[in-house]
This record gives structure tokens, sequence and C-alpha cells, in this order.
């Protein structure tokens, strides 16, 4: 049964979901705004993997792109890659992006052996690839406990899951 963010030790070692991320960079969820100050204050070591902060840019580019107006497709991405000239009207993404780079999360890189490990978890407790993906990762650097908004994370046994509880679950 996950439990909330705010359980989450002083001193963990925690794998950070995309989604965690994002909700605190918009302030829809206080508890997930409250773990990455935790994290940039040292009280918990938050990790990442570039395929999180891949998610991440991605996630603010397009919700960038939707705040200022510049696409009105239901799927932004089809329409910013058919006309890429939105893209350099386009800049606090970048920032955002570059504050995580240089900030308190550690970035883990997805390597190869971490595929083959994410095929497994992916068939074993049914994830999407950039689940699975993390949870191969956090596998890899002997880390337990995953902060994530999305509750299919809760039947891969063997994980200690936090959620934050102030906001709708994510499917």
């Amino acid at each position: 049964m996950p439990q909330n963010l705010d359980a989450i030790r002083p001193g963990a070692r925690v794998m950070i979901d995309a989604n965690i991320i994002l909700y605190a960079s918009s302030q829809r969820s206080q508890q997930c705004a409250s773990l990455i100050r935790r994290c940039a204050h040292g009280a918990v070591e938050g990790v990442i993997t570039s395929m999180v902060l891949g998610e991440l840019c991605h996630g603010w580019m397009m919700e960038e792109a939707r705040s200022k107006n510049l696409v009105t497709s239901p799927n932004p991405a089809r329409q910013i890659a058919k006309s890429p000239a939105i893209i350099p009207q386009l800049s606090e993404y970048q920032q955002l992006t570059t504050a995580v780079i240089h900030g308190a999360l550690e970035i883990e890189p997805v390597e190869r052996d971490d595929f083959i490990a994410a095929l497994q978890i992916q068939r074993r407790w049914s994830l999407m690839t950039n689940d699975s993906l993390l949870l191969a990762v956090a596998q890899r650097l002997g880390i337990r406990e995953i902060a994530t908004a999305d509750r299919h994370f809760d039947d891969a046994q063997g994980w200690i899951v936090y959620r934050p509880d102030d906001l709708p679950l994510v499917p």
C-alpha cells in the first residue's frame, strides 16, 4: 500500500518519477513541492533517470506551448512537429530543464542492461516502458523507494511506493 510523500524519511534515497516534479513545478501538489524542496535542502536524496529528464523537458515544452496559445490541438507534439517555428518562441521549458540539470537531484543514465531488466519488469508487473525503466534503474542502484503519482506502481512488489494524496490519482 502506498504511503504519503511526507512519510519519506530523512536521508532516504528515492527514485522520483517525472509526474512528481511536474506537479511540484505547476504547484498542483504541495506534497510534491515539499518533496522537491526536501531534496534541494539535502534532507532526501532524490534520483531521476535521464528518461525522466526527457519526460520533464517534453512535458514543460508542451505546457508552455499551450499556455502561450501556440498550439490548439489535443496532440500538441504533433502540431509542433508540423510547425517547428513554434519552438524558438519557447524558453521557459529550457529554464526549468536547466534548473533540474544543475539542481540537487541526481540524474542517472539509462544503460543497455537497464532495458533488458525493464523488459522483465514490464512483463512481471504490466508496466509501460518508461515506468519499467525507472524501476530497472532503481533496482541497479539498490534503491527500493519510489515517489510517483501513478497507481500502477502499486502492484510492483518489493518496492516502497510513496504517492501524494493531495491530487487526483493518475491512472
